[in-house]
């Protein structure tokens, strides 16, 4: 118990156990760090208090699903919806994975989430960097493509297509 008191405590992700009723029991310093809240601010709290509003249903719905369900762990990394609300009120994407085990007679379920907040604004600002650079490419009136390292074609624009007298489906995954 000692051991695993040091890593939950150590864990940069958040661990947020809670018990049937969704009152939390167990809220780590990764989950301070993340949420804003101090434990004590939390602990015997339900837990939506770290969930936006408008995500309360839906929640409510996901916890009775698992309760009833005879998984004993999710993971959930992959799920647009998962959000958690900062003290100060702002929503956050997150990733999470649950466990629900029977600990004294009683369901508890604990949640390792980890706020991807910033790797989803580097997603977004590599999206928009292709699109401008796809879009500079597109519109050149001299040929332009990238080859992959086996020689294959990974992109063409129109004016090398033209040139070529073929199809851009034509020649992209095709070697030069």
């Amino acid at each position: 118990e000692e051991r695993l008191a040091g890593i939950v405590s150590l864990a940069v992700d958040s661990i947020i156990s809670v018990d049937e009723n969704q009152l939390i029991r167990m809220f780590n310093p990764g989950a301070e760090a993340t949420f804003g809240y101090q434990a004590e601010e939390v602990l015997g709290k339900p837990l939506s208090l770290l969930l936006p509003a408008h995500l309360t249903e839906r929640h409510q719905q996901h916890f009775r699903d698992f309760g009833d369900s005879s998984d004993t762990a999710r993971p959930m990394g992959g799920r647009s919806d998962i959000r958690g609300r900062r003290r100060d009120g702002t929503e956050f994407p997150a990733e999470a994975s649950i466990s629900k085990l029977v600990q004294s007679g009683e369901r508890i379920y604990t949640a390792i989430l980890r706020d991807v907040s910033e790797r989803k604004l580097t997603e977004e600002a590599l999206h928009a960097s292709e699109s401008r650079l796809r879009t500079t490419m597109d519109s050149m009136l001299e040929g332009a493509q990238i080859i992959g390292p086996d020689w294959r074609y990974l992109y063409v624009n129109d004016a090398l297509a033209a040139q070529g007298k073929q199809t851009k489906e034509a020649l992209l995954g095709r070697t030069m």
